[in-house]
């Protein structure tokens, strides 16, 4: 049987499962053999091509509610992984990417880890995790890489963080501190486009008026799922990317820092507490 015809063959024997499950109790029974003719079949047998498949946007719903038939677990403390997924689970397009291929590999990575850390971490061998660590690996390089590869993407995210969105903020440092997982050619290559794209100038209006005092207050963040601003303050997460990008390629900031008449270089270490204001050229890093 080829995998087409097994996939559609488990995916009817699920729905009818499901379908006849308020009628029979005794049904429960089928849906864990559901279960448990998946998961080892297909998640320890540690194939990339397998696992993208079954977690394919049209096909990953059934595969978690299989998965939610966990017998080894007492019903009351089953997870509902559809319910979770459809309710609790928000995607934010912070910056619209319009490659379908890029969209695709961040949604599939989301699954992927929400698989990994919460559908099947005792189950997973150590092949498997390994696996699903490199799966996840794999499209975390090829996002990034688009990342920094679209100019237009760049240049839009960094007109936001400049206009003090936070979501847009929130994103520029997840991406910066998710970087330490890739090589560190295409870390460092991705930095450099993030600095020749204005990242720093960006950066420095997180360090004057209310931001630096941790006062300032927006409208974002209002609805399910987002984090609002007020409760993560601005500036915490603009040193968190100055500090990611000092401690692994110094060069771009030193290079901001030093040039001539930079009052918005010297703001920065002042709120900080590196400079002090009239000695000459001791704020310069080393």
């Amino acid at each position: 049987m080829g995998e087409a015809e097994f996939l559609a063959e488990l995916r009817e024997s699920f729905h009818s499962a499901e379908a006849m499950r308020e009628e029979h109790a005794a049904i429960e029974t089928e849906l864990c053999n559901c279960k448990s003719s998946l998961s080892p079949g297909i998640f320890l047998m540690s194939t990339h091509a397998l696992t993208e498949r079954y977690l394919a946007e049209d096909v990953y719903e059934d595969v978690l509610g299989m998965l939610e038939n966990d017998d080894s677990l007492p019903l009351d403390k089953r997870i509902p992984h559809r319910q979770v997924m459809k309710e609790k689970v928000k995607f934010n397009d912070v910056v619209s990417f319009e490659d379908v291929e890029t969209l695709k590999r961040i949604h599939l990575n989301y699954r992927l880890l929400y698989l990994k850390d919460i559908v099947l971490p005792r189950a997973l061998d150590d092949g498997a995790f390994a696996s699903l660590q490199q799966l996840i690996h794999k499209n975390l390089a090829a996002i990034l890489e688009h990342l920094q590869k679209t100019d237009a993407v760049l240049t839009r995210l960094m007109e936001q963080v400049r206009q003090q969105d936070m979501q847009s903020l929130l994103f520029l440092e997840d991406a910066c501190r998710l970087s330490r997982q890739i090589v560190p050619e295409q870390r460092q290559a991705l930095y450099a486009k993030m600095a020749s794209a204005g990242l720093f100038d960006a950066l420095a209006v997180y360090f004057t008026g209310d931001w630096a005092r941790g006062e300032r207050n927006t409208t974002a963040g209002d609805e399910v799922g987002v984090r609002k601003p007020w409760e993560h303050p601005a500036q915490h997460h603009a040193v968190e990317v100055l500090l990611l990008h000092a401690t692994f390629h110094p060069t771009h900031l030193r290079n901001w820092l030093t040039k001539e008449k930079n009052e918005d270089g010297r703001r920065v270490l002042r709120v900080q507490g590196l400079e002090t204001p009239g000695e000459d050229q001791k704020w310069i890093p080393e």
